[in-house]
């Protein structure tokens, strides 16, 4: 399920039920306020399966659910049970959310699985010293490798724990240059799963350019 449908599910259910439990109650508008509860509830919903934070789950849920429950709960002064459920609400939705997808399902694989350092156009020097960092899914294991255009520059992780998200890295001297070029803005890296290598995402080309004469 794509991140987007699991939004539209959540949404709706979480609708449904908010809408449920103010049935017994009584409003000047009843149809609105039924309306404007479903809403709210299924705006949480589906914000939190699209939106992609680097937290722990359970604090995008929580967030997303009392700031979206804030202004109904100011303009009925309900505090308790309209912040309680969407926070409620909120922290069930993003805990039980697919956090991980394949490279044939991209909306739901980014979430959980994506570079932070470098980025499409970043410039790393021959000699220097990076720290890569990444987002995974906890519990599996990773592998982290290189790439030139099509050359294939090796593995840099292999079958690393599932907490491992940075690494301390030196570009070595020649990585680029040893091909006889000044630099290169070809420069990938990949990162997959150790179990399954049909599930990976790669850093947009970035640069890599030889360390500048003294």
């Amino acid at each position: 399920m794509t991140q987007v449908a699991y939004g539209v599910a959540a949404g709706t259910v979480f609708g449904a039920i908010s809408v449920a439990s103010m049935l017994p109650l009584q409003f000047p508008d009843k149809r609105a306020a039924l309306t404007a509860a479903f809403l709210d509830r299924f705006a949480i919903g589906f914000v939190i399966a699209v939106v992609n934070l680097s937290w722990p789950a359970w604090a995008v849920g929580l967030l997303i659910g009392v700031l979206l429950s804030a202004p109904s709960a100011v303009i009925t002064r309900a505090w308790a049970p309209i912040l309680g459920l969407g926070a409620i609400g909120g922290l069930l939705i993003a805990v039980i959310a697919p956090h991980s997808g394949s490279s044939a399902d991209p909306v739901a694989f980014t979430r959980a699985f994506a570079f932070r350092f470098p980025l499409s156009g970043d410039t790393l020097v021959e000699g220097r010293t990076y720290t890569l960092r990444w987002l995974s899914a906890p519990g599996r294991r990773i592998n982290l490798g290189a790439v030139m255009g099509g050359h294939d520059k090796g593995e840099l992780l292999v079958n690393a724990p599932s907490d491992v998200d940075s690494l301390v890295w030196t570009v070595p001297l020649g990585f680029v240059t040893g091909f006889g070029v000044p630099s290169s803005n070809q420069m990938r890296l990949r990162l997959e799963y150790a179990d399954s290598a049909n599930q990976w995402v790669e850093t947009g080309p970035f640069i890599v350019t030889g360390a500048p004469k003294p």
